[in-house]
C-alpha cells in the first residue's frame, strides 16, 4: 500500500493478530492511559484474535479500516493507525493510533498519518478527518500538528 525507505503500512489481515497482540501487551505502559479498550480487547491471543476478525468485519462492511505499521528493515509491527467513526454522509472520519516504545519520536507516525490521511482523500472520498487526543498526550498531539491537522480546542 505504502513503503518509504523506513516504513512499510498495510491493512490489516488476520495475519497479523500475534505481532499485534505482542505489540499491544509489549508496550502496556504506553497504550494503557490513552487506549484502554484495545489494551483489554488484546489481553490474551484468544482476546486479540476475535478483536482482528471483528475489526476484518468492520473493513469488510466499510465501518473502520485499520492499517498497521512495520520498519522496512526488520518487518516488525512497530504500530498502527485506526480509521474510525466513517460517516459517510458526512464523509468524515477519525483517527486513532499507536506506536511502540521503541519506534515512538523517529516520525513514523507522523509520515503514517499524512500517507494515510491523503489516502482517505484520494481514494475513500473522505472530505473532513480528526484526531481527538488528550492534550498531555504531547506526542499524539505532536503527530496531529506535523501531518496538517489543526488544533480546534483542548
Amino acid at each position: 500500500m505504502f513503503q518509504s525507505e523506513t516504513l512499510k503500512i498495510v491493512p490489516l489481515t488476520s495475519n497479523h493478530a500475534n505481532d499485534f497482540h505482542h505489540l499491544i501487551q509489549s508496550n502496556l505502559k504506553t497504550f494503557e492511559g490513552y487506549l484502554p479498550i484495545t489494551v483489554v480487547n488484546t489481553k490474551t491471543l484468544k482476546l486479540s484474535h476475535q478483536l482482528i476478525k471483528k475489526k476484518l468485519e468492520s473493513a469488510r462492511k466499510k465501518r473502520e479500516f485499520l492499517f498497521v505499521l512495520k520498519e522496512v528493515h526488520s518487518d516488525k509491527l512497530i504500530g498502527f493507525v485506526l480509521l474510525k467513526k466513517i460517516d459517510w454522509t458526512l464523509k468524515q472520519g477519525e483517527f486513532a493510533y499507536g506506536i511502540s516504545a521503541a519506534a515512538s519520536g523517529k516520525g513514523f507516525m507522523s509520515q503514517a498519518i499524512s500517507f494515510l490521511s491523503r489516502y482517505a482523500f484520494d481514494h475513500l472520498g473522505i472530505h473532513q478527518l480528526q484526531i481527538i487526543t488528550h492534550k498531555t498526550n504531547l506526542g499524539s498531539v505532536q503527530v496531529a500538528m506535523k501531518s496538517g491537522f489543526c488544533l480546534l480546542y483542548t
